[in-house]
Parts: structure tokens; sequence; C-alpha cells
């Protein structure tokens, strides 16, 4: 036994670290993965809220959070990431202990635009994580590992969030909710205990520039890839609202498609990634994942004319598609920050 954990250890990108990165991301996984299956229907179906207040809530959500997101980079500058990074998972437990209560449209607002407040700063701080406890030669492995954990948690949620979407009660969702704020208050947990080879420099200081509007390949690239982006709202928001008010389709083929879209990403997520540690191989993939989106959404658009063994075979196909898109996106995006 021993042997095998040297073995694994010696496999796996990063090593030690590399692993205890790994964890976190399952673990976080799992209570996304639970959380994306069931919160469209929770919303509409428990909290009786329309369609249109849902999207109004997360746009607000969507803006406070691009307006959080460089004032905290700016405090991880200053405080180093790990410190951030275990105050967001604690931040955004609390605000999920607080998701199943909702009852109005008012108590919506307020939870999505608290959660709004960290939301777009996670990620970053997960790769400056990456950054400040792996080798420079390993990130990209890295990267690419904890983006395929992540997708093994996700399909674990999902099969969660599919029971709750069978009993389809309140407590049902509730207990999903709370599985989601449990799996980060363990992540803020493992974040502060865990090692860096490169701690911040202290007392760093950023100051805001104009620069770099003046690096226009660098903003085109910026803009295409917030655009690709979107990938992550048309999974959890966009089909499953999608399914529910526009197709003849159970809402309980949404946690299976999640799982279709996981259990790709799990076997192919690394594979997608080779080639993207030069530029040209970050612009080819960024090329392919535009063109990945493109077909998954000429693919949803035909299923509410469909009887529903043939669209739910569509969706399939659309996942597939979504996925492919997810994937090159995540390569080609994260092939340039490293």
């Amino acid at each position: 036994m021993p042997t095998s954990g040297a073995s694994l250890l010696r496999r796996m990108p990063g090593g030690s670290v590399g692993l205890r990165l790994a964890v976190m991301a399952l673990i976080t996984a799992i209570g996304t993965g639970g959380f994306l299956s069931i919160s469209v229907v929770f919303v509409t179906r428990i909290v009786h809220l329309s369609p249109a207040t849902l999207g109004l809530g997360l746009t607000t959500a969507a803006a406070i959070a691009l307006a959080t997101a460089v004032p905290i980079g700016m405090l991880a500058d200053r405080v180093g990431p790990k410190r951030v990074q275990v105050g967001i998972s604690l931040w955004r437990c609390v605000c999920f202990i607080g998701y199943p209560f909702i009852q109005n449209t008012w108590q919506f607002f307020a939870v999505v635009c608290l959660l709004g407040l960290v939301e777009k700063s996670a990620a970053p701080m997960e790769q400056a994580l990456v950054g400040q406890a792996v080798a420079t030669s390993e990130r990209v492995r890295v990267l690419a590992t904890l983006r395929s954990m992540r997708n093994v948690g996700f399909t674990i949620g999902a099969l969660l969030g599919s029971l709750g979407l069978l009993i389809d009660t309140r407590p049902g969702y509730a207990a999903i909710l709370l599985t989601n704020a449990a799996t980060f208050a363990l992540c803020a947990l493992l974040a502060a205990r865990l090692p860096l080879m490169n701690p911040p420099v202290a007392g760093l200081r950023r100051r805001y520039s104009v620069a770099v509007l003046r690096d226009r390949p660098f903003l085109a690239f910026t803009g295409v890839n917030a655009v690709l982006a979107t990938h992550m709202t048309l999974l959890s928001i966009g089909l499953p609202l999608w399914i529910v008010g526009h197709t003849s389709v159970s809402k309980a083929v949404i946690a299976p498609l999640l799982a279709v879209n996981t259990v790709l990403a799990v076997l192919l997520q690394v594979r997608a990634s080779r080639g993207t540690e030069e530029i040209h191989g970050t612009g080819r993939a960024l090329r392919r994942a535009g063109l990945a989106l493109a077909v998954c959404c000429l693919l949803a658009l035909t299923v509410p004319h469909l009887a529903t063994v043939p669209a739910v075979a569509v969706l399939v196909a659309a996942m597939v598609a979504l996925t492919a898109g997810e994937l090159l996106q995540g390569a080609g995006g994260s092939g340039v920050r490293t």
C-alpha cells in the first residue's frame, strides 16, 4: 500500500501539493455539481420565481462579480492568495447555508448578490495558488488535472442532484444545497493548510493603469475568451431553463446530461490541453471552442420541434458539443494565463 501511494504521488502533476489541490477541486465540485443540477428547478418550482426574475438576479450578481474581481485580486497581492481563498470559501459556505431558506424575490437577490461578491475571484485564486505552490513546468498539467478532478466531482454531484430532482421537495433540495455549503467549509480548511513554494512578496502593492488598454492583441484575446467562457452559463442556466420551459422533455434529464458533460470532461480534459503551452496552440483551441459552442446552440434550437426520444438524443449531442467547447476554451485560456 505505501508503494502504491508513492507511485500515485510520482504520477500526480505537482506531487503531494498537486494531490491536495486535486482533492480540494474534487470536494467543492461535488457540491457545485449538485447545486448546478437543481438550482434552476429550485428557484422556479419551489421558490416560484419567474425565469425573468432568475435571469435578472443572476445578471445583477454577475455585474457585482465583475466589479469586485480586481479589488479582491489586489487584496490577494497584499495578503496572499491562500488567505483570500480561505475567505472566499467561507463566504460561499455561509451564502449557501442561506440558499435553502429563500422564500421570495428580495431574499433571492440578496443571496445571489452576496455570492456575486466573490464569484469571479475563486478561479483566479485557484490559479494563483497553483502558481505559488507548483513548479512552473508543472502548472499547465496541474491545472488540467484540477479540471479533470472537478469534473469527476461534477459527475458525483449531478447524481446527488438527480435524487433531489426525483424527490422534488424543498427538504430534498435543501439537503443538496447544505451539502454544497459543507464542501466549501472543508475546502477552506484544506486551503489554510496548503504549503507554498513561492510565498507572496511582503508589502507588494499594485496600482491601476490603463496601459493594458493599448495592447490590442491582449484585449482581443480577452474579449474572445470572455464570450467563449459563457459555456458555464449555458450549461448551468441556459440548457436547464430551455428544457424546463420550451421542450417536452422531463426535467429529470437535466442531471444525466450534466453527467455526460462531466464524464467526457474527465476523460478528455488533459488531452484537450495538449499543444496549448504555446500561443498559436491557444488560438487554435479557442477557434475550435467557438465552433463547438455554435453547434451546441443550433442543436438545442431544434429540440422544441422534436418528439421526446429524438429530443433527448439531440440534447445529448448538444451536450457533447458543449463539452468540446468547454474543454477547448479552458485549455486555451489556461495556456495563455500560465
